[in-house]
């Protein structure tokens, strides 16, 4: 006769806490609400609206994204996956039912449920259930990893490209390889930085804990960082998290590198910027963005020359690039090369009107009248590149309109007005008082020391 061994997990209900062999099991509290409401309701089809409710109350959530990472991290911690479900069902369209075989202990003020496993055990809130004892999931060795990599690598390129329609299919490409394997924590991060680049803040939150809680990924601190950086000016927790991506990759990712050159520019410490940006350039000498990234830290540092020149490097890597075209306008603006400034105009004018056979400008004045333009009409109608718009004013003389609008930045906490505020072009108006207060206001240029080093 041969002995059946078993694992069991134990979810208790104070603390709530899932235990494995009386050993805890890193999970989320929302992670554990879910599982206890499923083990409550088993054998029962748990509807999402009960899931939601139970969660977040009448809050409004994109629970259609949330609640499946959620289950994915409750099947990670069982030793399931989604591919082939044993303890939890996923009924389409409806929600999700508990189906392992369990025991119910009650004991004063708490409840246990125990799951006991052969070869696999757990033990949830007193809940013993069983599996087969084939079942026995190993993803480290598994072919569909090498897949799920591959798949994250192409969605990792194509979202560093930054155009709307490259997020698209690089978050189609994350969802494939999650796919594959649904524990492939770049992927869930790659999500979260998409996320981000959208502003969908909560989101992106989400899936970068739930990235965490599988791996400890450097791309998860990075959407920390770029979260702490972009949504709340925290630039202390956004120095930390950047630390953190640096040292978990063993200072590989070149993102992180570009995150850290964003905030030693930020101080003023603009040699300390282009020397991070070097690091990221090296890593990634073929990406378009991390090359026009390194322009701007250079253009930021009054190196124009250098600038314009990599600047426009990037735009033959990637000839549709709105960053890198607008790089070198700046820079050639800043180079006071008319030849130079217009070519880049009119290659940024190509980008705005498309396929359209609108004449191009045929003057930098004329140029700057029509940016003015159309930079009004988006921003009245979306509310967004109020930065640039302030920047044309400024360069035309207008700079009470560019206060106006910088100051409407700070108001909408824009995400791309710290960064702004260094620019350059801002010199005319650097020292009144109420640039002054936009810079102490983003918190990013302690003392003022930006003001003071140009």
């Amino acid at each position: 006769m041969t002995d059946l061994h078993f694992s069991i997990f134990t979810l208790r209900t104070s603390p709530l806490e899932l235990l494995r062999s009386g050993r805890r099991i890193k999970l989320r509290r929302q992670a554990l609400q879910v599982l206890k409401l499923l083990l409550e309701n088993a054998g029962e089809a748990v509807p999402h609206a009960a899931i939601r409710r139970h969660l977040w109350g009448h809050r409004a959530i994109d629970h259609a994204k949330a609640i499946p990472l959620i289950v994915r991290d409750i099947r990670g911690a069982l030793g399931e996956v989604a591919a082939a479900p044993v303890l939890i069902e996923t009924i389409p369209r409806e929600g999700y039912r508990f189906t392992g075989a369990v025991t119910v202990k009650s004991q004063r003020r708490r409840v246990k449920w125990r799951i006991a496993i052969p070869m696999v055990a757990a033990t949830i809130f007193g809940i013993a259930l069983a599996l087969p004892t084939e079942f026995i999931h190993t993803p480290e060795t598994t072919p569909e990893i090498d897949a799920a990599e591959a798949l994250f690598l192409k969605g990792a390129h194509l979202m560093h490209r930054g155009d709307a329609g490259s997020l698209n299919r690089s978050e189609s490409y994350f969802r494939d390889a999650l796919e594959h394997n649904e524990n492939h924590a770049n992927s869930i991060a790659g999500l979260a930085e998409i996320a981000v680049r959208r502003d969908q803040y909560d989101e992106a939150k989400s899936h970068a804990l739930a990235a965490m809680d599988i791996k400890n990924t450097p791309r998860a601190h990075l959407v920390n960082a770029m979260i702490a950086a972009s949504r709340d000016w925290n630039w202390e927790a956004a120095q930390t998290h950047t630390s953190h991506a640096l040292t978990s990759s063993n200072q590989q990712l070149p993102e992180a590198w570009a995150m850290q050159a964003m905030l030693e520019t930020l101080k003023g410490e603009h040699t300390a910027a282009i020397a991070a940006s070097n690091k990221a350039y090296q890593l990634d000498p073929v990406s378009a963005l991390i090359r026009v990234d390194h322009g701007w830290f250079h253009y930021y540092a009054r190196d124009f020359d250098a600038a314009y020149g990599l600047c426009l490097e990037a735009t033959v890597l990637e000839a549709n690039s709105w960053a890198a075209a607008y790089c070198q306008l700046k820079t050639a603006t800043a180079l006071q090369d008319e030849t130079k400034a217009l070519q880049a105009a009119r290659a940024v004018q190509k980008l705005w009107l498309g396929s359209t056979t609108t004449p191009l400008a045929q003057s930098m004045a004329a140029f700057r009248d029509w940016h003015i333009g159309v930079l009004e009409k988006q921003h009245k109608k979306t509310g967004t590149l109020i930065e640039i718009l302030a920047a044309e004013y400024t360069l035309s003389g207008q700079t009470n309109r560019a206060l106006e609008l910088l100051t409407a930045a700070a108001r909408q906490r824009s995400k791309h007005l710290p960064l702004a505020l260094v620019d350059p072009v801002f010199d005319p108006i650097r020292d009144l008082p109420v640039f002054i207060e936009l810079l102490e206001l983003t918190g990013a240029t302690q003392n003022n020391e930006v003001r003071r080093t140009l």
